[in-house]
């Protein structure tokens, strides 16, 4: 005997992601013609597709619907311009934010221009503490549009691997941040590497003398390792020792003093700003 849970049951202490899935193709699924789709094809199914199933297209067109009804959902900020501010899987960006910007030296990477100046000076004083120019811009602003088709390509991947839609958007979110809630899209971040390990994204970047010389150093120059390793329960990120988020000098520096994550400081300082009215 099968016992059909209830749709309350279903996402009853389901994660933001994978409730927000059930929810989907719990009430698309009913409208899909028939033909498209197998007698017993159901959410229990969705989460058990198999890599045959996968390739059907109407599976796939009901996965993008499941990610617009999430990306499309108010952003709960999308004003605050200042350089502390806080864009996580909470505080989305609206989607046509678009930041002011400028090309970093002879890249084509854009940042916004107070951090692209600082980064500039930053990567200046490490190589001369290296000897060497091993320091290699990686990635700056992204776009909305470049954001979503970055994380749905690696979403397509990881269910092509055998995983469900639920666990591949679920796993994807863990290192790629969603759409509208990237730090890229604000112009402030920087993904970083060097040419020791072949200018890649890795985090074997830690272990090189610029992710070293990055950890102790950046904050003199307004930068912070934005997901530490120490702090994963609060950013939700996994760590990531290339990526460094500019804030500004000061804030930077009281960051390091009282080792705070962004979440960290926005709560206790900008919070309480807020409040205060100061």
């Amino acid at each position: 005997m099968v016992t059909r849970l209830s749709l309350e049951q279903k996402i009853h202490g389901s994660s933001p992601c994978r409730a927000i899935f059930t929810l989907a193709f719990e009430f698309l699924l009913p409208y899909t013609p028939p033909h498209l789709l197998s007698a017993n094809f159901g959410v229990a199914s969705v989460v058990k597709m198999s890599k045959a199933c996968i390739k059907t297209k109407m599976k796939k067109i009901l996965l993008i619907i499941a990610a617009i009804i999430f990306l499309n959902a108010p952003a709960l900020w999308c004003e605050d311009a200042s350089l502390v501010m806080l864009v996580n899987q909470e505080r989305r960006l609206a989607n046509d934010f678009v930041p002011d910007l400028v090309k970093v030296g002879r890249s084509d990477v854009l940042l916004s221009p107070d951090v692209a100046e600082a980064y500039v000076t930053m990567r200046k004083a490490l190589q001369e503490a290296a000897g060497a120019h091993n320091l290699r811009l990686i990635s700056g602003y992204r776009s909305f549009a470049h954001q979503e088709e970055i994380f749905f390509a690696r979403v397509e991947y990881h269910m092509f691997q055998g995983l469900s839609p639920a666990d591949a958007f679920e796993k994807t979110a863990k290192y790629i941040a969603l759409p509208g809630t990237s730090e890229h899209q604000t112009g402030l971040a920087v993904d970083v590497s060097d040419e020791s390990i072949g200018n890649k994204i890795a985090l074997s970047f830690a272990d090189t003398f610029s992710g070293r010389w990055l950890a102790e150093n950046s904050w003199r120059y307004g930068f912070i390792l934005r997901y530490p390793k120490d702090k994963k329960e609060i950013t939700r990120i996994n760590f990531e020792p290339w990526h460094f988020r500019y804030v500004g000098i000061a804030p930077a520096r009281i960051m390091r003093e009282n080792n705070w994550s962004l979440e960290e400081y926005y709560d206790k300082i900008c919070l309480y700003d807020n409040i205060s009215g100061d």
